[in-house]
């Protein structure tokens, strides 16, 4: 998508890269929320203005995506994660409560595992990293799975020529991010700890609903949240009271 200007955000350098985020309210309670794949801190545009009575928030731009710069050879999870890190150290924020879509859900629960001291709480909207997700019946679908298909794609998407025919190009972010899907994601599930709601539309098109009882039922206690047909993928656009209510409750210390 289009860079959405927001006269709020601001932008952080770190060392290799910067990051544009919004931080909003006061608190020593704060929620961190990351969106989905090729998309920016804008997607939770309807859910912001909910959220006045609850403490801090602050949302990003994830490194590769909307206005966060980041030149780099991968964009998995593991290197994702730390990058994250790297951005709460810099803002002073020793743990936040996490809210994901899609990529950032996938994200966030894979930073809830490996760095489990920094979260509080966690919540998931229809995470993609699950084993059988982001199924496609073509080559792109073969591609988007580990393996040699995949390797030999992204070398070419990290290629100079290829930066410089397509240098608007998400391919090195796709390709990077969903090789590190899949089992990896699915057994670093079992070792979250952190209160956990997973949300998840029975109408979702790109990330089945028949894989949420799977999701839920690897993290141990978590809730599962099913949504009507219509929610479909973009919950924080389409159900943006549910979680706002949500995030509300987390923040208070309520499961």
């Amino acid at each position: 998508p289009v860079l959405v200007k927001n006269d709020k955000a601001m932008t952080m350098n770190l060392e290799k890269g910067q990051i544009r985020y919004e931080s909003t309210g006061s608190g020593n309670d704060v929620v961190l929320f990351l969106h989905g794949f090729n998309n920016q801190l804008a997607a939770w545009d309807a859910v912001w203005p909910l959220l006045d009575e609850c403490g801090r928030r602050i949302r990003i731009d994830i490194p590769g995506f909307g206005g966060s710069s980041w030149p780099s050879e991968t964009y998995a999870l593991p290197a994702q994660a730390a990058r994250v890190i790297s951005f709460m150290d810099k803002m002073a924020l020793s743990h936040v409560n996490l809210v994901g879509v899609s990529m950032g859900g996938s994200l966030s629960a894979w930073i809830a595992t490996h760095y489990p001291e920094r979260v509080k709480g966690l919540i998931l909207l229809a995470p993609s990293g699950f084993p059988g997700s982001l199924i496609h019946g073509t080559l792109f679908g073969k591609i988007l799975r580990p393996g040699f298909l995949n390797r030999l794609a992204s070398q070419i998407a990290d290629s100079a020529l290829y930066r410089r025919l397509y240098p608007d190009s998400r391919a090195l972010q796709a390709l990077t991010v969903t090789a590190s899907y899949g089992e990896p994601w699915a057994e670093a599930l079992k070792k979250i700890r952190t209160p956990t709601h997973v949300l998840w539309s029975h109408g979702d098109v790109g990330v089945p609903f028949a894989l949420a009882e799977a999701v839920a039922h690897a993290i141990p206690g978590s809730t599962l949240v099913p949504l009507p047909t219509e929610v479909g993928h973009d919950i924080p656009g389409n159900s943006p009271k549910l979680v706002s209510e949500l995030v509300c409750k987390l923040q208070r210390g309520k499961s």
